[in-house]
């Protein structure tokens, strides 16, 4: 049986409305270029059941930075795409140099762990999937995203 949403409940402001998540990665993603990749098996799609929600996404990874012999940094952004309008397709979060492994001070890898919490009004009753990217910035490094337990969240939350 599949299970039917009553728009009928009524539910306070803060909420869980519904929660949906990514699962966890089997394998490492390396990430070599300057422009953004998406993170492979780290989307999270989430359906609001109110166009007032709002989404708070969360997500934990474990990072490698491995470089030989340039300073080096990665990029990180959250995109949301709506495939039903893509007028609503944005970055919701992101940031530049999130971390930094400067090789006079790291003779070897160095083991950041990237983690983001951040709330997102959408405004839509649309199927909204949230996908992760990095970038490598500076030098001819690598920033690997490692295997378990990294992983993503979407909670809908009613307001």
């Amino acid at each position: 049986n599949t299970p039917v949403f009553n728009t009928s409940v009524k539910y306070t402001a803060g909420e869980i409305v519904q929660v949906q998540y990514s699962g966890e990665m089997t394998a490492y993603h390396e990430f070599s270029s300057g422009s953004f990749t998406q993170a492979t098996q780290l989307n999270v799609t989430i359906t609001p059941k109110f166009s007032n929600s709002l989404i708070w996404f969360q997500g934990w990874a474990k990072t490698q930075m491995n470089n030989t012999s340039y300073n080096t940094g990665h990029d990180y952004q959250i995109r949301r795409y709506v495939a039903a309008d893509t007028a609503k397709n944005s970055t919701i979060a992101g940031a530049s140099w999130q971390f930094y492994l400067n090789r006079s001070d790291y003779t070897a890898d160095m083991y950041p762990v990237w983690s983001c919490s951040r709330f997102d009004s959408p405004n839509t009753t649309n199927e909204i999937t949230y996908r992760l990217q990095f970038r490598n910035v500076g030098g001819n490094s690598v920033v690997y995203l490692n295997r378990k337990p990294t992983k993503i969240i979407a909670y809908e939350v009613a307001v």
